[in-house]
């Protein structure tokens, strides 16, 4: 049974919005007492709310000194692409063992594919965040999905916040790859293909330059 979102959820989603779209810019401070003036709730949520935007890597938090948007923060989710590429890669070797069905992960692969096809890159984005996800999950493994889980980094917060050096129509093709080594049961060959391919989008991150923000 699917859980409704909380008042911190809702309002994440909403500070979420405004750091991706450049309303709050870099260092911009967020602090509770007007938060939650503005959102008619106390402080609990907004505290809530900050915990959400702290695991997607778009806020810090030091005591005594507050919490602000964070600045150039796309080296280091590349870094933290480079540990999904090695949780990627276990996963991919999960699954060619067990040969588990792949026709749940071959949704999400026609839909990066049809978003490719349409050069839009917010959707391709989306779209191959949750095939990767959905990779994890399929392999079965719990420990590997929370860990998978807790390192965050929302693709969609990728698209708004960066422009990305991303080659749409190479990932489709090592999605083709990764998934014939998938059918065949080749573990090995799984696991290598989803880590490079994961490690090339980390290196594409990790030089990728930040949108202008947003004007009203």
């Amino acid at each position: 049974m699917r859980l409704a979102k909380t008042i911190g959820d809702q309002i994440a989603e909403a500070l979420r919005s405004r750091i991706v779209n450049g309303e709050y810019a870099p260092g911009t401070r967020l602090v509770e007492r007007s938060l939650a003036e503005e959102f008619g709730t106390s402080q609990g949520p907004i505290r809530d709310a900050i915990k959400v935007l702290e695991s997607l890597n778009l806020v810090a938090t030091r005591a005594h000194a507050g919490t602000w948007v964070k600045g150039e923060c796309n080296l280091e989710m590349a870094e933290t692409f480079r540990v999904k590429a090695v949780l990627q890669m276990l996963a991919g070797e999960l699954i060619a063992q067990a040969r588990i069905d792949l026709g749940p992960l071959r949704e999400h692969e026609l839909a990066a594919c049809r978003a490719a096809e349409a050069g839009f890159a917010p959707a391709f984005l989306k779209e191959n965040g949750m095939l990767h996800s959905a990779i994890v999950q399929a392999s079965g493994n719990a420990p590997l999905g929370q860990l998978w889980e807790s390192l965050g980094t929302e693709p969609l917060c990728l698209a708004d916040r960066f422009e990305l050096a991303l080659d749409m129509d190479r990932e489709v093709h090592e999605h083709a790859e990764i998934f014939a080594a998938l059918e065949a049961g080749d573990a090995p060959e799984a696991g290598r293909r989803l880590r490079i391919h994961t490690e090339q989008f980390a290196d594409a991150l990790k030089s990728a330059r930040r949108r202008e923000p947003k004007t009203a």
